[in-house]
C-alpha cells in the first residue's frame, strides 16, 4: 500500500511540475520512477500523457529531451486523438519542441495524422498572428527533408493552401522562402496552386522544375486530377527513379482503390500489369479488397467486368466479401429505364458469375431481395427471383421479403416456375416440373446450424414455450395422478375435473389439425376471439374491480347502519342468522362472492328487484353507472370486436385454412426431425 500511494504521489508532481514549468521537480520525479508514458489526470490532458502534453506545451523542450533519456515512446499514435508526438510538438508552434524531438533518429518527419503531414497541419493553422512562430517550424522541417509536396486525400499541396487563402505580405514571403530553397510543384489539381499565385502576388517569379522525384503522392494527384496518360507517364518515371521497381503493396492498394474509384480502367489495369499470369491475377489478393464494392457503389461497368475477369476463379470469398446485389439494388433509380441504368447493367453481370451468392447479406441481415421489395423495383425483384433469390430469409426486424412483395409480381413468376417436358399432357412421358430454387435456403446458412437445430427444438425451454405442450404435460401428470391413486377426497375430486377439462380442450384441438377448411377456420375463430377477450378483458378488469369493491362497500354500510339502528346484540344475532339462511349469491357481503356476482351481472345476468337499492339510495346510483358503463358500454364493446374478428376470418377463410395446414405440417416436420436426431446419436 506504502508503494502504491508513493508511485501515484509521484506521478502527480511530475504532472504539476512539468504543468508550473518547474524542470528541477520534474527530473526529480522523472528519477524516482515517474511515468513518461502514463496517462495525465488532469482536464484538459487526460486524453495524452505525460510525454505528449510536453511536446504540445510551448516552452518545454527541456522536458521533452529528459522525457526522451526516460524512453518515451516517439513512433506510437495516441490510442484517443490518433496524433503523433511530432504532430502535437508542431501544433505547439514552440521551434525549440519541434527541434528537440527531431534531435532522435527513430523520427519520421512526414508522418501522416488523418492523411496529413506535419508540415502540411502547420500550414492550415497559419494565420496572420502567430505565422512567425509556424514559419520557424516549417523552416526547420523542410531542414529535415519534409515533403513540401505532399498532399491530402483531395490533391491539395501545403502552398496550395498557403496562396489560396489570402494575398497578405507574410504569406509572399513565406511564398518565396519555399519556392527558392526547395522544388515546389505548384501544379497540382490542374495547377491550382500557380494560378493563385498569379492572381494574389503579382510577379513572383516561379522556378520551373523537372519534377524529377515521383512519389506516391504525385501519382494519386494524378489519378485524382489528371488525364490517364499523365499518370501513365507518371508511373513510368515512378519505376525508372525506383530502379524499375514497382510502388509497395500497401501504397499501390491505394493507388488501385483510387483508380477504380476514378473509372480509369487503364491506370488500374496498369497497376495490376506485373500480377497477371494468363487474365488471372496471381497476387495478394487484398490488394484487390473491397474494389467490387466501389465499383457497384459507382455503377462502373467496365471495371466490375475486368475485375470479374482477373480474379481467380477460386477466390469466392473475394467475390463475396460484400453484399454487391444490395449495394447496387439501393442505387437503382426506380424510375429510370433499366435498360440505361449501369446499376442494373451491372446486378446482370454479377448474377452471370456463378461464384456469386446472391443471398448475401449485410449487417442489419437484408439480402438484395429485401431491399428490392423495399424500395418496390420490380425489374429488380424478377431479376433477383429468375435467379432464385430466396424469398424467405428474416432481417433483424423479422420482415420477409415475400410478405411484401406484390402479389401479381410473385404470382407472374410462380407460374413461370410450373413448366412440363415438351410432351403433350396424354403422352405417357408426360412430366411436370416444378422450380423450388426460391424456396431453398440460402448456401450461406452453416451445415452445423442445420444439424443443430432438433436439439433446440426439443430442448426443455423451448418446448414450455408453447402453451399446447404445456397444457399436455399438465395432462399427463394429471393421467397418472388420477390412476395412480383414488380418493373420494374433495381436493381430489377437482383433480379429475381438471383432467376431464383438459383432455375436452386437447381433443377439440386435434379435432382442429384436420385439413378441412372449414374446421380450421371455425378453430381460428375460437383461438383469436378467446384471446383478443382475454386481452380485453385484463383491461377492463380494473374496472370490474372498481366496482365489486363498491358493491361490496355500500352492502357493509347498509348492514352497519341497520345494526347500529337495532342497537341489540340478541337481534344482530338473528339478523346474521337470516342472513345466512338466504341466497348468499344474492348479496355482496362477501368478498370472492362479490367479484363473482359483479363478473356474472357484467354478462347482463341479474336480477334487479334483488337489490335492495330502495332502502338505500348508494346502491341505486351505483347500479346505474354499472349498467351503462360495464354491462352496456365494455360488454357491447368486446362483443362488437369478436364480431369483427370472425368476420374478417370468415373472408379470408381459405387463406386461413392453407396457413393452418402449413403450420400443421411443419409442426409434425419438427417431431420427425427431433426423432430422427435422437434416432441418429
Amino acid at each position: 500500500m506504502t508503494e502504491r500511494r508513493w508511485s501515484g504521489s509521484v506521478q502527480l508532481k511530475a504532472e504539476r511540475s512539468l504543468l508550473e514549468n518547474n524542470l528541477h521537480q520534474f527530473i526529480k520525479a522523472l528519477a524516482k520512477e515517474a511515468d513518461v508514458n502514463g496517462k495525465m489526470s488532469r482536464f484538459p490532458y487526460s486524453k495524452y500523457s505525460l510525454f505528449e502534453t510536453a511536446c504540445k506545451t510551448p516552452g518545454r523542450a527541456k522536458f521533452i529531451a529528459a522525457c526522451l533519456q526516460r524512453g518515451a515512446f516517439v513512433t506510437q499514435k495516441n490510442p484517443y486523438t490518433n496524433e503523433y508526438p511530432i504532430h502535437l510538438a508542431a501544433l505547439s508552434f514552440d521551434c525549440e519542441n519541434l527541434s528537440e524531438l527531431l534531435s532522435t533518429l527513430r523520427i519520421q518527419v512526414d508522418q501522416k495524422y488523418e492523411d496529413r503531414t506535419t508540415l502540411y497541419l502547420l500550414f492550415e493553422q497559419i494565420d496572420s498572428d502567430n505565422w512567425k512562430h509556424v514559419f520557424e517550424c516549417v523552416k526547420l522541417l523542410l531542414k529535415y527533408d519534409a515533403n513540401i509536396n505532399a498532399t491530402d486525400e483531395n490533391s491539395v499541396s501545403p502552398i496550395a493552401l498557403l496562396v489560396t487563402a489570402g494575398y497578405d505580405g507574410w504569406r509572399k514571403e513565406i511564398l518565396e522562402y519555399c519556392l527558392q530553397n526547395y522544388s515546389v510543384n505548384v501544379d497540382y489539381r490542374r495547377q491550382q496552386a500557380r494560378k493563385a499565385i498569379v492572381k494574389n502576388f503579382p510577379g513572383t517569379d516561379i522556378p520551373i522544375y523537372d519534377m524529377e522525384k515521383v512519389t506516391v503522392d504525385v501519382l494519386r494527384n494524378k489519378l485524382n486530377v489528371e488525364t490517364e496518360d499523365e499518370f501513365l507517364a507518371a508511373y513510368e518515371k515512378y519505376c525508372q527513379q525506383n530502379n524499375d521497381h514497382v510502388p509497395p503493396e500497401e501504397k499501390r492498394a491505394e493507388l488501385l482503390s483510387v483508380a477504380v474509384y476514378r473509372a480509369k480502367l487503364t491506370a488500374a489495369q496498369k497497376l495490376v500489369d506485373g500480377q497477371i499470369v494468363e487474365g488471372k491475377f496471381t497476387g495478394n489478393p487484398k490488394l484487390l479488397s473491397g474494389l467490387l464494392a466501389k465499383c457497384c457503389s459507382r455503377g462502373n461497368v467496365q471495371m466490375l467486368e475486368w475485375l470479374l475477369q482477373i480474379i481467380p476463379d477460386d477466390a469466392v470469398a473475394l467475390i463475396n466479401e460484400d453484399p454487391l446485389l444490395s449495394l447496387l439494388v439501393k442505387q437503382i433509380d426506380v424510375y429510370k429505364d433499366k435498360n440505361k441504368c449501369p446499376y442494373f447493367r451491372s446486378m446482370g453481370i454479377l448474377l452471370n458469375d456463378p461464384r456469386l451468392e446472391v443471398d448475401k447479406i449485410d449487417v442489419k441481415k437484408c439480402t438484395a431481395m429485401h431491399y428490392a421489395v423495399q424500395y418496390k423495383i420490380d425489374h429488380a425483384q424478377e431479376l433477383l427471383l429468375d435467379e432464385g433469390a430466396y424469398i424467405w430469409g428474416e432481417n433483424i426486424f423479422g420482415d420477409l421479403p415475400i410478405s411484401e412483395m406484390d402479389s401479381s409480381l410473385l404470382e407472374k413468376h410462380l407460374d413461370s416456375c410450373v413448366m412440363n417436358n415438351d410432351r403433350k399432357p396424354g403422352d405417357e412421358d408426360y412430366e411436370v416440373r416444378i422450380s423450388f430454387a426460391n424456396f431453398i435456403p440460402p448456401a450461406h446458412m452453416p451445415n452445423s446450424e442445420d444439424e443443430m437445430r432438433p436439439i433446440f427444438r426439443i430442448s426443455p425451454g423451448a418446448y414450455l414455450l408453447s402453451m399446447e405442450n404445456l397444457m399436455e404435460l399438465l395432462l399427463i401428470g394429471g393421467y397418472v395422478a388420477v390412476l395412480a391413486h383414488e380418493s373420494a377426497d374433495e381436493t381430489w375430486s377437482m383433480v379429475l375435473v381438471g383432467v376431464l377439462l383438459l383432455l375436452g380442450v386437447e381433443l377439440t384441438l386435434q379435432f382442429g389439425m384436420l385439413p378441412v377448411n372449414s374446421i380450421a377456420t371455425n378453430m381460428v375463430m375460437l383461438k383469436t376471439v378467446t384471446k383478443n377477450f382475454l386481452t380485453s378483458l385484463s383491461l377492463y378488469s380494473i374496472i370490474l374491480a372498481a366496482f365489486t369493491l363498491s358493491f361490496y362497500t355500500v352492502f357493509k354500510m347498509k348492514v352497519n347502519a341497520q345494526l347500529r339502528e337495532t342497537n341489540r346484540p340478541e337481534q344482530a344475532a338473528v339478523h346474521n342468522q337470516d342472513i345466512e339462511d338466504e341466497h348468499l349469491f344474492k348479496n355482496f357481503g362477501d368478498i370472492q362472492l362479490a367479484l363473482i356476482k359483479t363478473t356474472v351481472m357484467f354478462t347482463g345476468e341479474f336480477d334487479a328487484a334483488d337489490l335492495p337499492y330502495k332502502s338505500f339510495w348508494p346502491i341505486y346510483v351505483l347500479f346505474l353507472l354499472f349498467l351503462f358503463s360495464v354491462t352496456i358500454v365494455i360488454n357491447n364493446l368486446i362483443n362488437g370486436l369478436a364480431v369483427s374478428d370472425t368476420t374478417t376470418i370468415q373472408a379470408e377463410s381459405e387463406l386461413v385454412g392453407i396457413t393452418e395446414m402449413v403450420s400443421s405440417i411443419c409442426r409434425y416436420e419438427k417431431a420427425q426431425e427431433g426423432f430422427e436426431f435422437i434416432h441418429s446419436t
